[in-house]
This record gives structure tokens, sequence and C-alpha cells, in this order.
């Protein structure tokens, strides 16, 4: 079975869940900040902050997310972080403050404190290579099972009047006890333990991602494809062909004439022993290659460790021989 994986949006960019945008007459938005494998995220409301950056970590254990606030200059950049060792918030502000110590930036008026379950420091950056800048820092710190949190806001230009700018972000900050991974994050989570090649997480929350999309469909066209395609081939790689055979099934009820799905039933089948089927379906698949999803291309079977055993039978040679031309 062909280990492709094609990602059309699931490079890590950072979405909103449509649900958690938490709009009234002020129109607030709400981010939700979680890790696989966790039944919490750490919720914050940012009205109109807009996201610049947002990634996980490559094995999925830490993410961050940075936004500007261009009204009030704010800038909020938010790490989750697997605990460089057991420790509550002010551990992990003794550690990161420690990091920060060796940075090139002054910092002046330090200020150590405690709001709740956050750990914080505050500074002024008075000047900066020569030029003044005078920007507040508010960094606040926090711990939850094995993840450390670190929440920093600044703002150059600093007026006094305007620290409660930073009081009231803060006192947004919670964490959601009741937070279930919605589709999006299902797709994503799913894709990333894909690319570890740790296929059981990988259906587990590629399962969750159809699951939704089966009851409330959102996603396009090609996305879809491509949940049910990786959803299938990560059964197949890990030997479940019956599984995997009823996905791509599925898929094909739904959409007759994407290739990949033929093309996936036939290394199912293939793998099963079933030539004739495999024959088949790879001839459906070759039929419709002219409606593969922009960017893929047709793998060759030829070189499909799902086929190698079929390299020397005449008949499956011929079959393929017709296909290439």
């Amino acid at each position: 079975m062909r280990k492709i994986i094609i990602i059309l949006f699931l490079s890590l960019v950072f979405f909103i869940n449509p649900s958690s945008l938490l709009c009234s007459d002020t129109d607030i938005k709400t981010v939700q900040l979680s890790l696989p494998d966790k039944t919490w995220s750490l919720d914050i409301n940012l009205p109109d902050f807009k996201i610049e950056k947002a990634s996980f970590n490559k094995d999925a254990t830490g993410r961050m997310l940075y936004a500007i606030n261009p009204r009030t200059g704010i800038i909020i950049s938010i790490f989750l972080e697997k605990a460089a060792f057991a420790g509550n918030n002010k551990a992990c502000r003794e550690y990161y403050w420690a990091r920060a110590q060796k940075s090139p930036f002054q910092k002046d008026d330090i200020k150590f404190s405690e709001a709740g379950n956050m750990a914080l420091v505050e500074y002024i950056t008075k000047m900066h290579e020569g030029t003044a800048v005078n920007q507040k820092n508010v960094n606040a710190y926090m711990s939850k099972d094995d993840v450390w949190i670190d929440i920093h806001l600044s703002k150059a230009n600093f007026k006094l009047h305007e620290e409660e700018l930073f009081k009231t972000i803060l006192n947004t900050v919670r964490f959601n006890e009741n937070y279930v991974p919605n589709q999006q994050e299902c797709l994503r989570f799913g894709s990333m333990f894909y690319l570890q090649r740790n296929y059981q997480k990988a259906i587990r929350y590629y399962e969750k991602a159809l699951e939704f999309e089966k009851k409330v469909p959102q996603l396009d066209r090609d996305t879809k494809r491509v949940l049910i395609d990786n959803l299938g081939m990560a059964y197949g790689i890990s030997g479940n062909l019956k599984k995997a055979k009823e996905i791509f099934e599925y898929g094909i009820a739904g959409d007759q004439t994407y290739p990949m799905y033929y093309y996936n039933l036939a290394c199912a089948y293939a793998e099963m022993n079933d030539l004739d089927n495999a024959i088949v379906n790879l001839k459906t698949a070759f039929k419709y290659k002219q409606n593969m999803i922009k960017g893929e291309r047709m793998p060759d079977p030829k070189t499909d460790s799902s086929f190698a055993k079929y390299m020397e039978n005449k008949r499956f040679l011929k079959i393929l021989e017709a296909l290439n031309q």
C-alpha cells in the first residue's frame, strides 16, 4: 500500500473552531489551544487580534500562537510545551525566566507576582540597540498536567494608562475542562501522527474527524478525500485490511470518480490475495486518473509493495502494460 500522504491545508496551520468564536455585541473572539490526548484546552479572549503565526512542534507535544492587535499595538505569543520536569506554575516561571535572562534584551523594573493559577513576571525594556522603545512586557506562566504554558504580552511605547490592557487580556485566560477536539483539530492531530508513522493514533483522530463529518458535513471535497484516503491507508499499513477496504468503499459510495479510492482498494485486495478484484479496481482507478487532486500523481503499481508478489504474473503484467498505454 502506498505510503504517500497528501496534506492540503494540514501544514499545521492554526485553525479557530467556528463553534468557539463566542460572539456577542462586542464580538469577543475566544481562541482555544489544546494538544493531542489532552481533555482540556487553554482558552483566551483575543478581540481584534490578528493571528500571524501558529504551529505545532514536530512531535506534537507543543504548540505556539503569535498574534498582534493593530488597534492597541499589543503583541501576544503563547507557548504550550511538555514540561521540562514536574513542577507548578512557579517552577515553570523559574525555568523559563532563567532562559530569558540570556536574551540580549534589556530588562528594567522587574516585578514578580502571582494571580490565580498564573506566576507573573513584568518588566520594561527601555532601550534596544541604542533606540528608545519603552516596551512593556508581561509573562504569565502556568502548569497543567505535564504541560507548561508561557503567555507573553508586550507593547512598545508603553504608557501607564495602558496597564489595564494587559490585565484585561490575562483575566480571560482559563482552562476549559470540557474541551472536545473539533473536526479540524481531529483532522490535524490525525495527520501529525500519520506523518510520525504512529498509525494507531492517526486512526483514532481520523475516525473522530470522519464521525464529525458524517453528522455535520463541513469539509470541502478535496479535504474529505484526504481524510478518507489517509484513514484507509493508516488501517492498511497497520495490517487491518478489512477495515481499510471498508473505508475506501465508503469513500467510493459518496465520490465515485475519485481514482485514489479505487487504487487503494486495489492495494487492499492485492494484499488479501484477491487478484481479480485488485485488477478491477486498478482499472477503474486509471479510468478516472484525470480526477486526481491537484498536485497528486497516480502511483506506479510496479513500484508499490502491495503488488510486488504479482510482478512475475503474466496476466497482471499485461494489465499494467495496457494501463500505461
